[in-house]
């Protein structure tokens, strides 16, 4: 599966459907709603948990996400009962997130890690959100946090790799060894 015979098959295996608010996950498109599992109470997140690791993910992946006011997202109770469930089972959790404030939320309950830049919108990552990605990396409560090294797929150029999150939570060898030249040749021309 992951030599890419099927290709993207090895998306599935690797996060199954993913865990979302009815229609707010996978960008939102109506054409992609039966993407994500959809979920609206604790005990349908605890079930969706249980029915994703039937596949044996490396991990589950949660939307968080109202998509620019026009859905609603997964609530605090609901990513608490997915992340409570998926590590019962031992099963990391990663999130796509926009705000800074479930970004700290997430983080503070116990989620790997993000797939995208943890912050975007316009807001920032400030002091409060490094000073708890510190305290649990120190912590070491769980035995992989990760960013995606391609989170500045996103990127408008290079200005946009000099944030303190990213400068406090990924090494210059890091970014170098990822984007190498490609990052020292970003200009607006080339985003």
């Amino acid at each position: 599966m992951r030599n890419g015979i099927i290709p993207g098959a090895a998306l599935f295996k690797t996060v199954g459907t993913g865990i979302a608010w009815p229609g707010s996950g996978a960008n939102g498109h109506p054409s992609r709603t039966d993407v994500p599992y959809p979920v609206t109470t604790v005990e349908e997140a605890r079930e969706a948990v249980r029915d994703n690791v039937r596949i044996k993910p490396e991990f589950i992946k949660i939307w968080v996400d109202d998509r620019g006011g026009r859905t609603k997202k997964l609530t605090p109770p609901l990513y608490l009962a997915i992340i409570d469930e998926a590590h019962k089972l031992n099963v990391p959790v990663a999130a796509h997130n926009v705000t800074l404030a479930d970004a700290k939320l997430l983080m503070r309950a116990g989620v790997e890690g993000w797939l995208h830049l943890p912050v975007r919108n316009g807001e920032v990552p400030d002091e409060e959100l490094i000073s708890i990605i510190k305290q649990r990396i120190a912590k070491n409560d769980r035995p992989q946090m990760w960013f995606n090294p391609g989170a500045g797929s996103a990127a408008s150029g290079r200005e946009a790799w000099d944030d303190p999150l990213l400068r406090d939570t990924i090494s210059p060898q890091q970014i170098q060894e990822h984007w190498g030249d490609a990052l020292a040749k970003m200009t607006p021309d080339s985003v």
